[in-house]
């Protein structure tokens, strides 16, 4: 088996992280929309989950 090759993390700014949390807001879908709308959404809101997540270990890293 293959094994992963580790990527080395990015730096995650806070305007980059205001920028897509506006541009995909968490909220929940509308009445009507299609599930495969849906499934984007939750792929998107995903994607701005995991950034901020490695932007406030970077900013305990500092700090800490």
């Amino acid at each position: 088996m293959m094994k992963k090759k580790s990527l080395p993390l990015p730096q995650v700014n806070a305007e980059l992280l205001e920028y897509l949390e506006t541009l995909f807001p968490d909220t929940c879908p509308n009445k009507g929309t299609s599930q495969e709308d849906i499934y984007i959404k939750i792929g998107q809101v995903s994607v701005v989950r995991k950034l901020k997540q490695l932007y406030e270990s970077q900013q305990d890293n500092l700090i800490g």
